[in-house]
């Protein structure tokens, strides 16, 4: 890889070795080391990149792809994903998160201020969007697209608040939920706007209440 120039706010990962790093988590790892998560970008040049450990983003970073066509990160079936957890104002966009064998293609526990657009997440093993504690708050997802995974493919397990959905598409394969908010503990102040629910067993499943 070339020099990272520690004093600009943008690293970019190519996967041909254009970039500053060749994969995306040596990138997260160097801005961890480097003190550099305040106000920092990754840019994800077109490709297909193929992690092996969990990717964890850090507060005020921004990752972003060149589209969800051009820019795929793919799991190879392994037990690891996207996993953001107890960070804050971050955000995801313009990529697809694929064959995912984790618990969610994307885990979200404990997280604020999130903003996640263009992403798609497509045949992962077990859930597609995994929400997960109380404590997600103050989120919003556009232009989101979860498919074709094994299990539900927009899942809430003990509550959210302030999280909005704006034309978003979840499409659950046969016997499967779509979205599923049935957990323990009631979401608040969710907002679905304009978005669509191909339902496997129900479109929408919210505390029992399925539509």
């Amino acid at each position: 890889r070339r020099p990272v120039q520690t004093n600009r706010g943008t690293i970019v990962v190519d996967a041909n070795g254009y970039g500053d790093f060749a994969k995306i988590e040596d990138a997260i790892t160097y801005i961890a080391g480097q003190g550099l998560n305040e106000s920092v970008k990754i840019l994800i040049r077109k490709g297909t990149y193929y992690p092996q450990v969990n990717i964890s983003l850090l507060s005020n970073m921004i990752v972003e792809g060149e589209g969800t066509s051009n820019t795929i990160i793919d799991f190879n079936g392994l037990g690891v994903g996207v996993n953001l957890s107890s960070i804050n104002n971050f955000g995801l966009q313009d990529l697809t998160i694929q064959n995912s064998n984790a618990t969610g293609g994307i885990i979200l526990t404990s997280c604020d201020r999130f903003k996640f657009s263009n992403i798609r997440v497509t045949s992962c093993d077990q859930k597609g969007i995994r929400l997960v504690t109380t404590t997600n708050t103050n989120g919003f997802f556009e232009r989101c697209r979860s498919d074709a995974n094994t299990g539900i493919a927009l899942s809430n397990e003990i509550g959210i608040q302030e999280v909005t959905f704006s034309n978003c598409s979840f499409e659950a394969v046969a016997g499967i939920d779509a979205v599923d908010f049935s957990g323990s503990v009631a979401a608040l102040n969710v907002v679905f706007i304009n978005c669509n629910a191909s339902k496997g067993t129900n479109g929408f499943d919210f505390n029992g209440t399925a539509y």
